[in-house]
């Protein structure tokens, strides 16, 4: 989390970090347990994480409206995928961040 977190951050998404903390925590205990199955979930997720930062380099740092859902997405997927326990507010999966990346690109 950057140091200015509170001030960037969407209001809305304030009240999820502290579910996003105990999912790192989940994440560190499962990874002791199967560091492998870590590693294949970090590999589906890692090429539509980059993806992002690139576009986000592309655009000079200026994040639309639709960017910023499909960064929260990531980090609801991350929640779904290493702590999956903690539940996510809605429906995520790889699938449906190719969808909204498909609209990012119109």
């Amino acid at each position: 989390m950057p140091k200015n977190f509170i001030a960037v951050a969407p209001w809305a998404q304030l009240g999820h970090y502290a579910r996003y903390l105990k999912a790192i925590t989940i994440r560190l205990d499962k990874y002791r347990a199967d560091p492998a199955r870590d590693a294949a979930k970090y590999k589906e997720l890692q090429p539509l994480e980059q993806r992002y930062w690139r576009l986000v380099a592309e655009r000079k740092g200026q994040v639309d409206a639709r960017m910023q859902e499909y960064r929260w997405m990531l980090e609801e997927l991350r929640v779904s995928f290493f702590a999956q326990e903690l539940r996510t507010p809605y429906p995520v999966s790889s699938k449906r961040l190719d969808k909204v990346w498909a609209q990012l690109q119109q």
